[in-house]
């Protein structure tokens, strides 16, 4: 697909009523890069920007003939955030099996206030469905700093030989987002490729980190990569967008 054609992508996600996390910034990031989104409700959650009261699932069977309904509009990539349960995540991984395309998982288990996003599953039955059933399949997984140590269950990396040797337990590549990151690491991304880790250029810090920032890189990251862009080129267009975003909106 070549950069003037309209992607199409597949935005496997959760409804945020205050609109500013899951799939609302999905839609966002393609409205702003061009491409055309087809939103895929997993889950729903009532929350706030503070606040999280409560999650639920999609029924599977429902959310299996929606995935085989978006398949008439020539999907190009998938990004996967909230699934809702680890049930509708086999679904989409049988979906995502079927399709030559590339597939982003962001691994969100927790919404920023803290609330869990998988009712009806544990933390240790979520972590082992990723690693073993939709990361080996995935293109690229963008977990933060403190979402990849949960996935390999490993302490937080306190240095960059601490998470290369986190990295290396992923059976695919991974953005990993410095946010969460010590100091000074504070503020830089890497890029594991399966077999090195690549630093991304330094960002300057936000005074100010609004939600829905790691949904809308993952889907940039979907964009570009349905473009033809590579790995490395799609993770570094994404970053350089999502600051230039954040930058605008709060003045930074």
């Amino acid at each position: 697909m070549s950069a003037t054609t309209q992607s199409v992508i597949a935005l496997c996600g959760g409804v945020d009523p205050a609109g500013q996390a899951g799939l609302a910034a999905d839609l966002q990031a393609c409205f702003d890069l061009h491409a055309r989104g087809a939103p895929i409700v997993c889950g729903r959650t009532a929350q706030s920007d503070n606040s999280f009261a409560t999650a639920w699932p999609t029924d599977p069977e429902e959310l299996t003939q929606v995935l085989a309904a978006v398949t008439a509009l020539g999907i190009s990539a998938i990004k996967t955030g909230m699934l809702g349960s680890i049930a509708n995540l086999q679904v989409v991984q049988r979906f995502s099996a079927n399709q030559p395309i590339p597939l982003i998982v962001d691994p969100v288990a927790n919404t920023t206030s803290g609330g869990w996003l998988w009712p009806a599953d544990t933390p240790m039955q979520v972590r082992t469905a990723l690693l073993s059933q939709l990361l080996p399949q995935a293109t690229l997984v963008t977990p933060n700093w403190l979402e990849l140590a949960w996935l390999v269950e490993m302490p937080a990396a306190s240095d960059v030989n601490e998470l290369q040797l986190q990295a290396r337990r992923l059976p695919c590549a991974a953005l990993i987002k410095g946010g969460h990151a010590p100091p000074p690491l504070q503020g830089r991304d890497w890029l594991w490729d399966g077999a090195q880790l690549h630093a991304l250029p330094l960002r300057p810090p936000w005074p100010h980190v609004p939600r829905g920032t790691g949904c809308r890189l993952a889907t940039a990251i979907a964009i570009g990569l349905s473009r033809q862009q590579s790995v490395r080129q799609a993770c570094e267009n994404a970053v350089v967008w999502l600051d230039a975003v954040v930058t605008d909106a709060y003045g930074v």
